[in-house]
C-alpha cells in the first residue's frame, strides 16, 4: 500500500471514531470542521509531493558524474598540451530548474560523446602511422636508387691467395702422381713448373735431376744440381747427386771436392759418408776412408758392400785381423753377389794361413 493511501485511510478512521464516540454540539462541530478543513488540504498536498519525490528518486539513480562532467574529463587536455579556452557550458536559466533528462537519453548522449572523443583521438594515431611509413618507403627507394658502395681496403672481397711455395708444392704432388702412372715426361714438366714457382723447392729439383739421369740427360741434371748448390751451398743431397754424376763423367777429383764442400751439412748421413769413403779409397786415402766407412756402418752394421769396402781399406793399412772380420761378416749376411762373395773369400784366405 502506498503512503498516500495509508494516510487517507488513517484520516477516515479518525473521522469515524469521532462521530461514533462523542456527540458534540452542532456549533462546536461546525467550528472544528471549519478550522480543520484548510489544514487537511495542505497536509494532503504535502503528502502527495513527498510521495512523488520518493517514487521518482527510487526509479532514478543519478550518475556519479553528470554527462557534462564526463565529456569535460574526456576532452581534458593532456599534461604536454596547452589548456583549451573554456567554453560557456552553463545552462540557460530556464533550463536550470528543469527536471533532469531520463537515464536512457543521458547514457546515449554520453556514449555518443565518448565515440566522438575516441574518433578524435584515433586521428593523430593514424596520421602518425602514415608519417612513420612514409620515411621507410622513401628510404627504400633511396636504397634502390643508390649504387652499391665500392669495397674499401678493409672490406676487400675475400679470395684464396696461393703462395708461390704452395703452388710449387701442388706441382710437386702432381708430378708424383704422374710418375706413379708411368708418365715421366709429363712429370718432368710438372717438376719444372714447381721449380719455376719456387726455386728453393729442393725435393722437386732433386727428383727432376733423377728423372733426367734416368733419361740419359746427365748434363742437364748436373746443371740443375749446380743451380741448387748456388741457392743452398751446403745442401748435402745436391752435393751427393752431383758427385755421382761427376764420377760417371770421369771427374772423380771434382766429385771429392763437391762432397767435401757439403760435408758439414751431411751429418751422419750413411750413404754420403760411404760414397765419400769409396772415392777416398780409390785415391789411396785408406785411413780417411776407414773413418767414413765406420761412420756409415754405425747406422747399418750389416751393410755387406760397406763391410767389403772397410775390409779393403783395413787390409791396405795392414790391419789384417780387422779386415778378416769385416770380410767374414760380409759373407755371413748372404746378401753379396756371387762375384763379390768370391772376392771376399779370396781375401779372407790370403789373410788367414
Amino acid at each position: 500500500m502506498s503512503l498516500l493511501n495509508q494516510m487517507l485511510n488513517d484520516l477516515e478512521k479518525r473521522q469515524t471514531t469521532t462521530e461514533a464516540g462523542q456527540a458534540l454540539p452542532k456549533d462546536v462541530l461546525h467550528s472544528s470542521s471549519a478550522k480543520k478543513g484548510p489544514v487537511l488540504l495542505w497536509v494532503l498536498v504535502g503528502a502527495v509531493v513527498a510521495v512523488g519525490a520518493l517514487v521518482w528518486s527510487s526509479q532514478k539513480k543519478p550518475d556519479a558524474h553528470p554527462p557534462a562532467l564526463q565529456v569535460a574529463a574526456v576532452n581534458a587536455p593532456k599534461a604536454d598540451q596547452a589548456p583549451a579556452k573554456p567554453e560557456a557550458v552553463a545552462a540557460p536559466k530556464d533550463q536550470a530548474s528543469a527536471p533532469a533528462a531520463p537515464a536512457a537519453s543521458v547514457a546515449t548522449s554520453t556514449s555518443e560523446a565518448k565515440v566522438k572523443v575516441m574518433e578524435e583521438q584515433a586521428k593523430p594515431a593514424k596520421i602518425a602511422m602514415a608519417d612513420e611509413k612514409a620515411p621507410k618507403d622513401s628510404t627504400e627507394e633511396l636504397k634502390r636508387d643508390k649504387p652499391a658502395p665500392k669495397a674499401t681496403a678493409d672490406q676487400a672481397p675475400s679470395f684464396k691467395i696461393v703462395r708461390p711455395q704452395q703452388k710449387s708444392d701442388n706441382f710437386f704432388k702432381q708430378a708424383i702422381s704422374l710418375i706413379q702412372q708411368s708418365r715421366a715426361k709429363e712429370a718432368q714438366d710438372a717438376l719444372r713448373s714447381a721449380i719455376d714457382a719456387s726455386p728453393a723447392n729442393y725435393n722437386a729439383r732433386q727428383l727432376l735431376a733423377e728423372l733426367l739421369v734416368g733419361a740419359d740427360r746427365n748434363a742437364e741434371a748436373a746443371d740443375l744440381l749446380r743451380e741448387g748448390l748456388d741457392i743452398s751451398p751446403g745442401h748435402s743431397g745436391f752435393s751427393l747427386a752431383l758427385a755421382r754424376l761427376q764420377v760417371a763423367a770421369g771427374a772423380k777429383d771434382e766429385a771429392i771436392s763437391t762432397l767435401e764442400q757439403g760435408m758439414n751439412s751431411a751429418g751422419n748421413d750413411a750413404d754420403y759418408h760411404a760414397y765419400y769413403a769409396a772415392l777416398l779409397q780409390d785415391k789411396g786415402r785408406n785411413a780417411e776412408a776407414i773413418q767414413h766407412y765406420i761412420i756409415a756402418l754405425r747406422s747399418n752394421p750389416s751393410m755387406p758392400n760397406w763391410l767389403i769396402g772397410v775390409g779393403i781399406s783395413l787390409q791396405a793399412e795392414n790391419k789384417l785381423n780387422d779386415a778378416a772380420e769385416a770380410y767374414q761378416r760380409a759373407i755371413d749376411t748372404g746378401e753379396l753377389s756371387v762375384e763379390v762373395a768370391k772376392f771376399a773369400e779370396q781375401q779372407l784366405n790370403q789373410i788367414l794361413p
